[in-house]
């Protein structure tokens, strides 16, 4: 089970679909300034900023989600967890299993309508947060960890 795994490829529809919407709700902002700009005469930079930060804006939601389905990754070893970010920097957090206090697992309408689950792994000190999968990938992670926390005497 060391394999390194990503989200499985719908992941970058949801995102997009995410993105997206969170790009109109931004979009109606910016309407809305613009619309007062010029109903109080404010000078015309204001209106080339708010166009400049929606275009930044949309090149990042183009940008994220590809970033995050190819540069994301995590292994479930046997006794142990390793998320992976190698994108620009690389980072690596690696959770013994005998010290997992919990697993949450989230999802919404949108992530329910791709069967995918949003999952975090709960220490004594922290919040470690997995790449989306799906659901089946999720309870075959808790199922992993319940059997393996049987196992362990130790307190944490």
């Amino acid at each position: 089970m060391e394999l390194r795994q990503q989200s499985p490829r719908n992941v970058l529809i949801y995102y997009y679909i995410r993105f997206s919407i969170a790009f109109v709700i931004e979009l109606m902002i910016a309407s809305g300034i613009i619309v007062i700009a010029n109903y109080l005469a404010w000078p015309i930079w204001t209106v080339l900023t708010v166009g400049a930060l929606l275009a930044v804006q949309l090149l990042f939601y183009v940008v994220q989600p590809w970033i995050l389905l190819k540069y994301r990754y995590y292994i479930i070893a046997d006794n142990y967890v390793t998320k992976l970010h190698t994108f620009f920097f690389q980072k690596e957090v690696i959770v013994k299993l005998e010290r997992i206090q919990f697993l949450k697992r989230k999802t919404g309408p949108l992530l329910n309508r791709f069967g995918l689950c949003r999952n975090s792994i709960v220490t004594a000190g922290e919040v470690i947060e997995l790449p989306l999968m799906h659901i089946d990938k999720t309870k075959e992670l808790e199922r992993h960890c319940m059997n393996f926390l049987e196992k362990v005497d130790t307190d944490v």
